[in-house]
């Protein structure tokens, strides 16, 4: 029988730490593989829906990200002609349709009056807005 010396104890110590990380290497290397393999791939058909609703948005959009006056007006003519639809059909009255409509210009000369020269609103008016 051999007696070991220091130096023969401290190289089994090393090659047993050396085996114990190769195995935890090994370990994580398959772990790995078997998680980027379950992830599912592109999926093309959502990313094309994605594209064409961010296409469409942008029409709609002047590079501010603000609806262009082409669309505004597009949206206040189909307000007003879905409140005709209502009132031929019995939905609305026209004195409630009328009061619709003073409603929404009220709003919109109110939020008018409140714009700063890059459009957006006063401090002021901020304050205003959250006392109400």
């Amino acid at each position: 029988m051999a007696i070991d010396t220091g130096n023969e104890k401290t190289a089994s110590r090393i090659r047993r730490k050396a085996g114990t990380i190769t195995t935890v290497l090994l370990l994580a290397g398959v772990v790995t593989a078997a998680v980027v393999s379950a992830t599912p791939g592109p999926r093309p058909e959502v990313e094309e829906s994605e594209r064409s609703k961010a296409a469409e948005h942008a029409k709609g959009a002047d590079r501010d990200g603000k609806p262009s006056k082409a669309d505004m007006d597009a949206r206040k003519a189909a307000f007003l002609d879905g409140l005709d639809a209502k009132v031929e059909a019995g939905e609305l009255t026209r004195a409630e349709a009328d009061e619709m409509i003073a409603r929404m210009r009220a709003r919109i000369a109110e939020h008018a009056k409140g714009a700063d020269r890059d459009g957006k609103p006063s401090k002021a008016d901020m304050d205003a807005r959250k006392a109400v």
